[in-house]
């Protein structure tokens, strides 16, 4: 074995003896080898790591992305509908939603590449959320394009550009009136269509469930949009279906047959009665075609002194009071007060 250092060198300096201390050999470096039945091991976990960061590039990265640039696309061509919407130009409105649709079909060709998705334990639930989405979108704007083929033939006489079709702006008000009372009943297919719409576009949403998404995300909130946006779909699902009975009724209402004759009773909320205040007016109103007029107006009073004879008072007004002896027409209120009072608190 070989020595690992130098003997002590001694020398004698003027009757001294000094010792240099022994110089340490240096050790070899020891290479290391990796074993040669571990290289193939190496080499395939290499190779797997590398394909599967190119499946995540191919199949994860850039369909995310892709979706991801034609979701901010529909929004901005979404947004140009409520700008022209608020404009009040339904002509950019129809063009608008077409651009939109063209753009729905595109973010959901591209979501359908995730469709793998489904068979993940937890990612499954987002993704179906999404289709719900997509699907209440789709819904959503087929009640948009329905609700302006409703009203296109009514553009010009309720003050929208883009699309006068009824004929010549310089009618007048009773004109625009008598054309829209004349052909509301063509709509009530539409107004029963959008309605079904809708319903479905909130069917579809109902299923999504905001409780599994954070509340922010990188400083955008999340969660909260997305409960005001179901509860506003509801709103309007409501809002159409609740109204739809009493425009499929506005012919009839309007006189659209025949003139129709209505009772106007006006009352004071400061002297409450059963019926919401005293009676203090009335007013008698004709409607043909859309037409308004007042037949008779006047003081309830007045009303009572049109009538020659007094009916007595019964019995609980002149029990109760003595100062009413005959049977007017604000003592009716009177005694459904006084009924109401024997019936809650005798």
């Amino acid at each position: 074995m070989p020595d690992t250092a130098q003997e002590p060198l001694v020398r004698t300096l003027d009757g001294e003896t000094l010792v240099t201390p022994p110089v340490p050999m240096a050790t070899p470096t020891k290479k290391f080898k990796l074993p040669p039945q571990v290289l193939p091991i190496l080499g395939v976990v290499l190779t797997v790591c590398g394909v599967l960061a190119v499946v995540f590039f191919l199949v994860i990265f850039l369909p995310v992305k892709s979706v991801l640039t034609s979701v901010d696309k529909l929004k901005a061509s979404g947004q140009q509908v409520a700008v022209a919407a608020k404009s009040q130009d339904l002509g950019a409105v129809k063009l608008q939603l077409t651009v939109v649709e063209k753009d729905l079909a595109e973010v959901s060709q591209k979501y359908n590449r995730l469709a793998w998705l489904k068979l993940m334990p937890i990612a499954n639930n987002y993704f179906k959320d999404g289709q719900h989405g997509l699907i209440a979108a789709s819904r959503m704007l087929d009640a948009g394009k329905i609700t302006v083929d409703a009203i296109a033939p009514y553009a010009d006489v309720i003050g929208l550009k883009g699309l006068a079709t009824s004929g010549d702006g310089a009618k007048t008000a009773q004109d625009r009136i008598n054309f829209i009372v004349e052909t509301l009943d063509k709509i009530k297919p539409q107004l029963s269509l959008i309605g079904t719409k809708l319903d479905e576009a909130q069917k579809e949403v109902s299923q999504i469930k905001p409780s599994r998404y954070p509340e922010t995300f990188r400083g955008m909130q999340v969660r909260s949009q997305l409960v005001s946006g179901i509860a506003l779909l509801d709103q309007a699902s409501s809002l159409v279906n609740d109204a739809r009975p009493l425009l499929e009724s506005a012919p009839y209402i309007l006189g659209k047959d025949k003139p129709r004759k209505y009772l106007a009773i006006f009352q004071n909320d400061a002297e409450l009665r059963p019926t919401g205040g005293f009676m203090t007016g009335y007013a008698i109103i004709e409607v043909n075609k859309g037409k308004i007029s007042t037949l008779e107006s006047d003081d309830i009073y007045k009303l009572d002194e049109k009538f020659p004879k007094r009916i007595p008072a019964p019995d609980p007004i002149k029990k109760y009071h003595p100062n009413v002896p005959y049977w007017y027409l604000p003592s009716l209120q009177q005694l459904t007060a006084l009924l109401w009072w024997i019936l809650n608190f005798w």
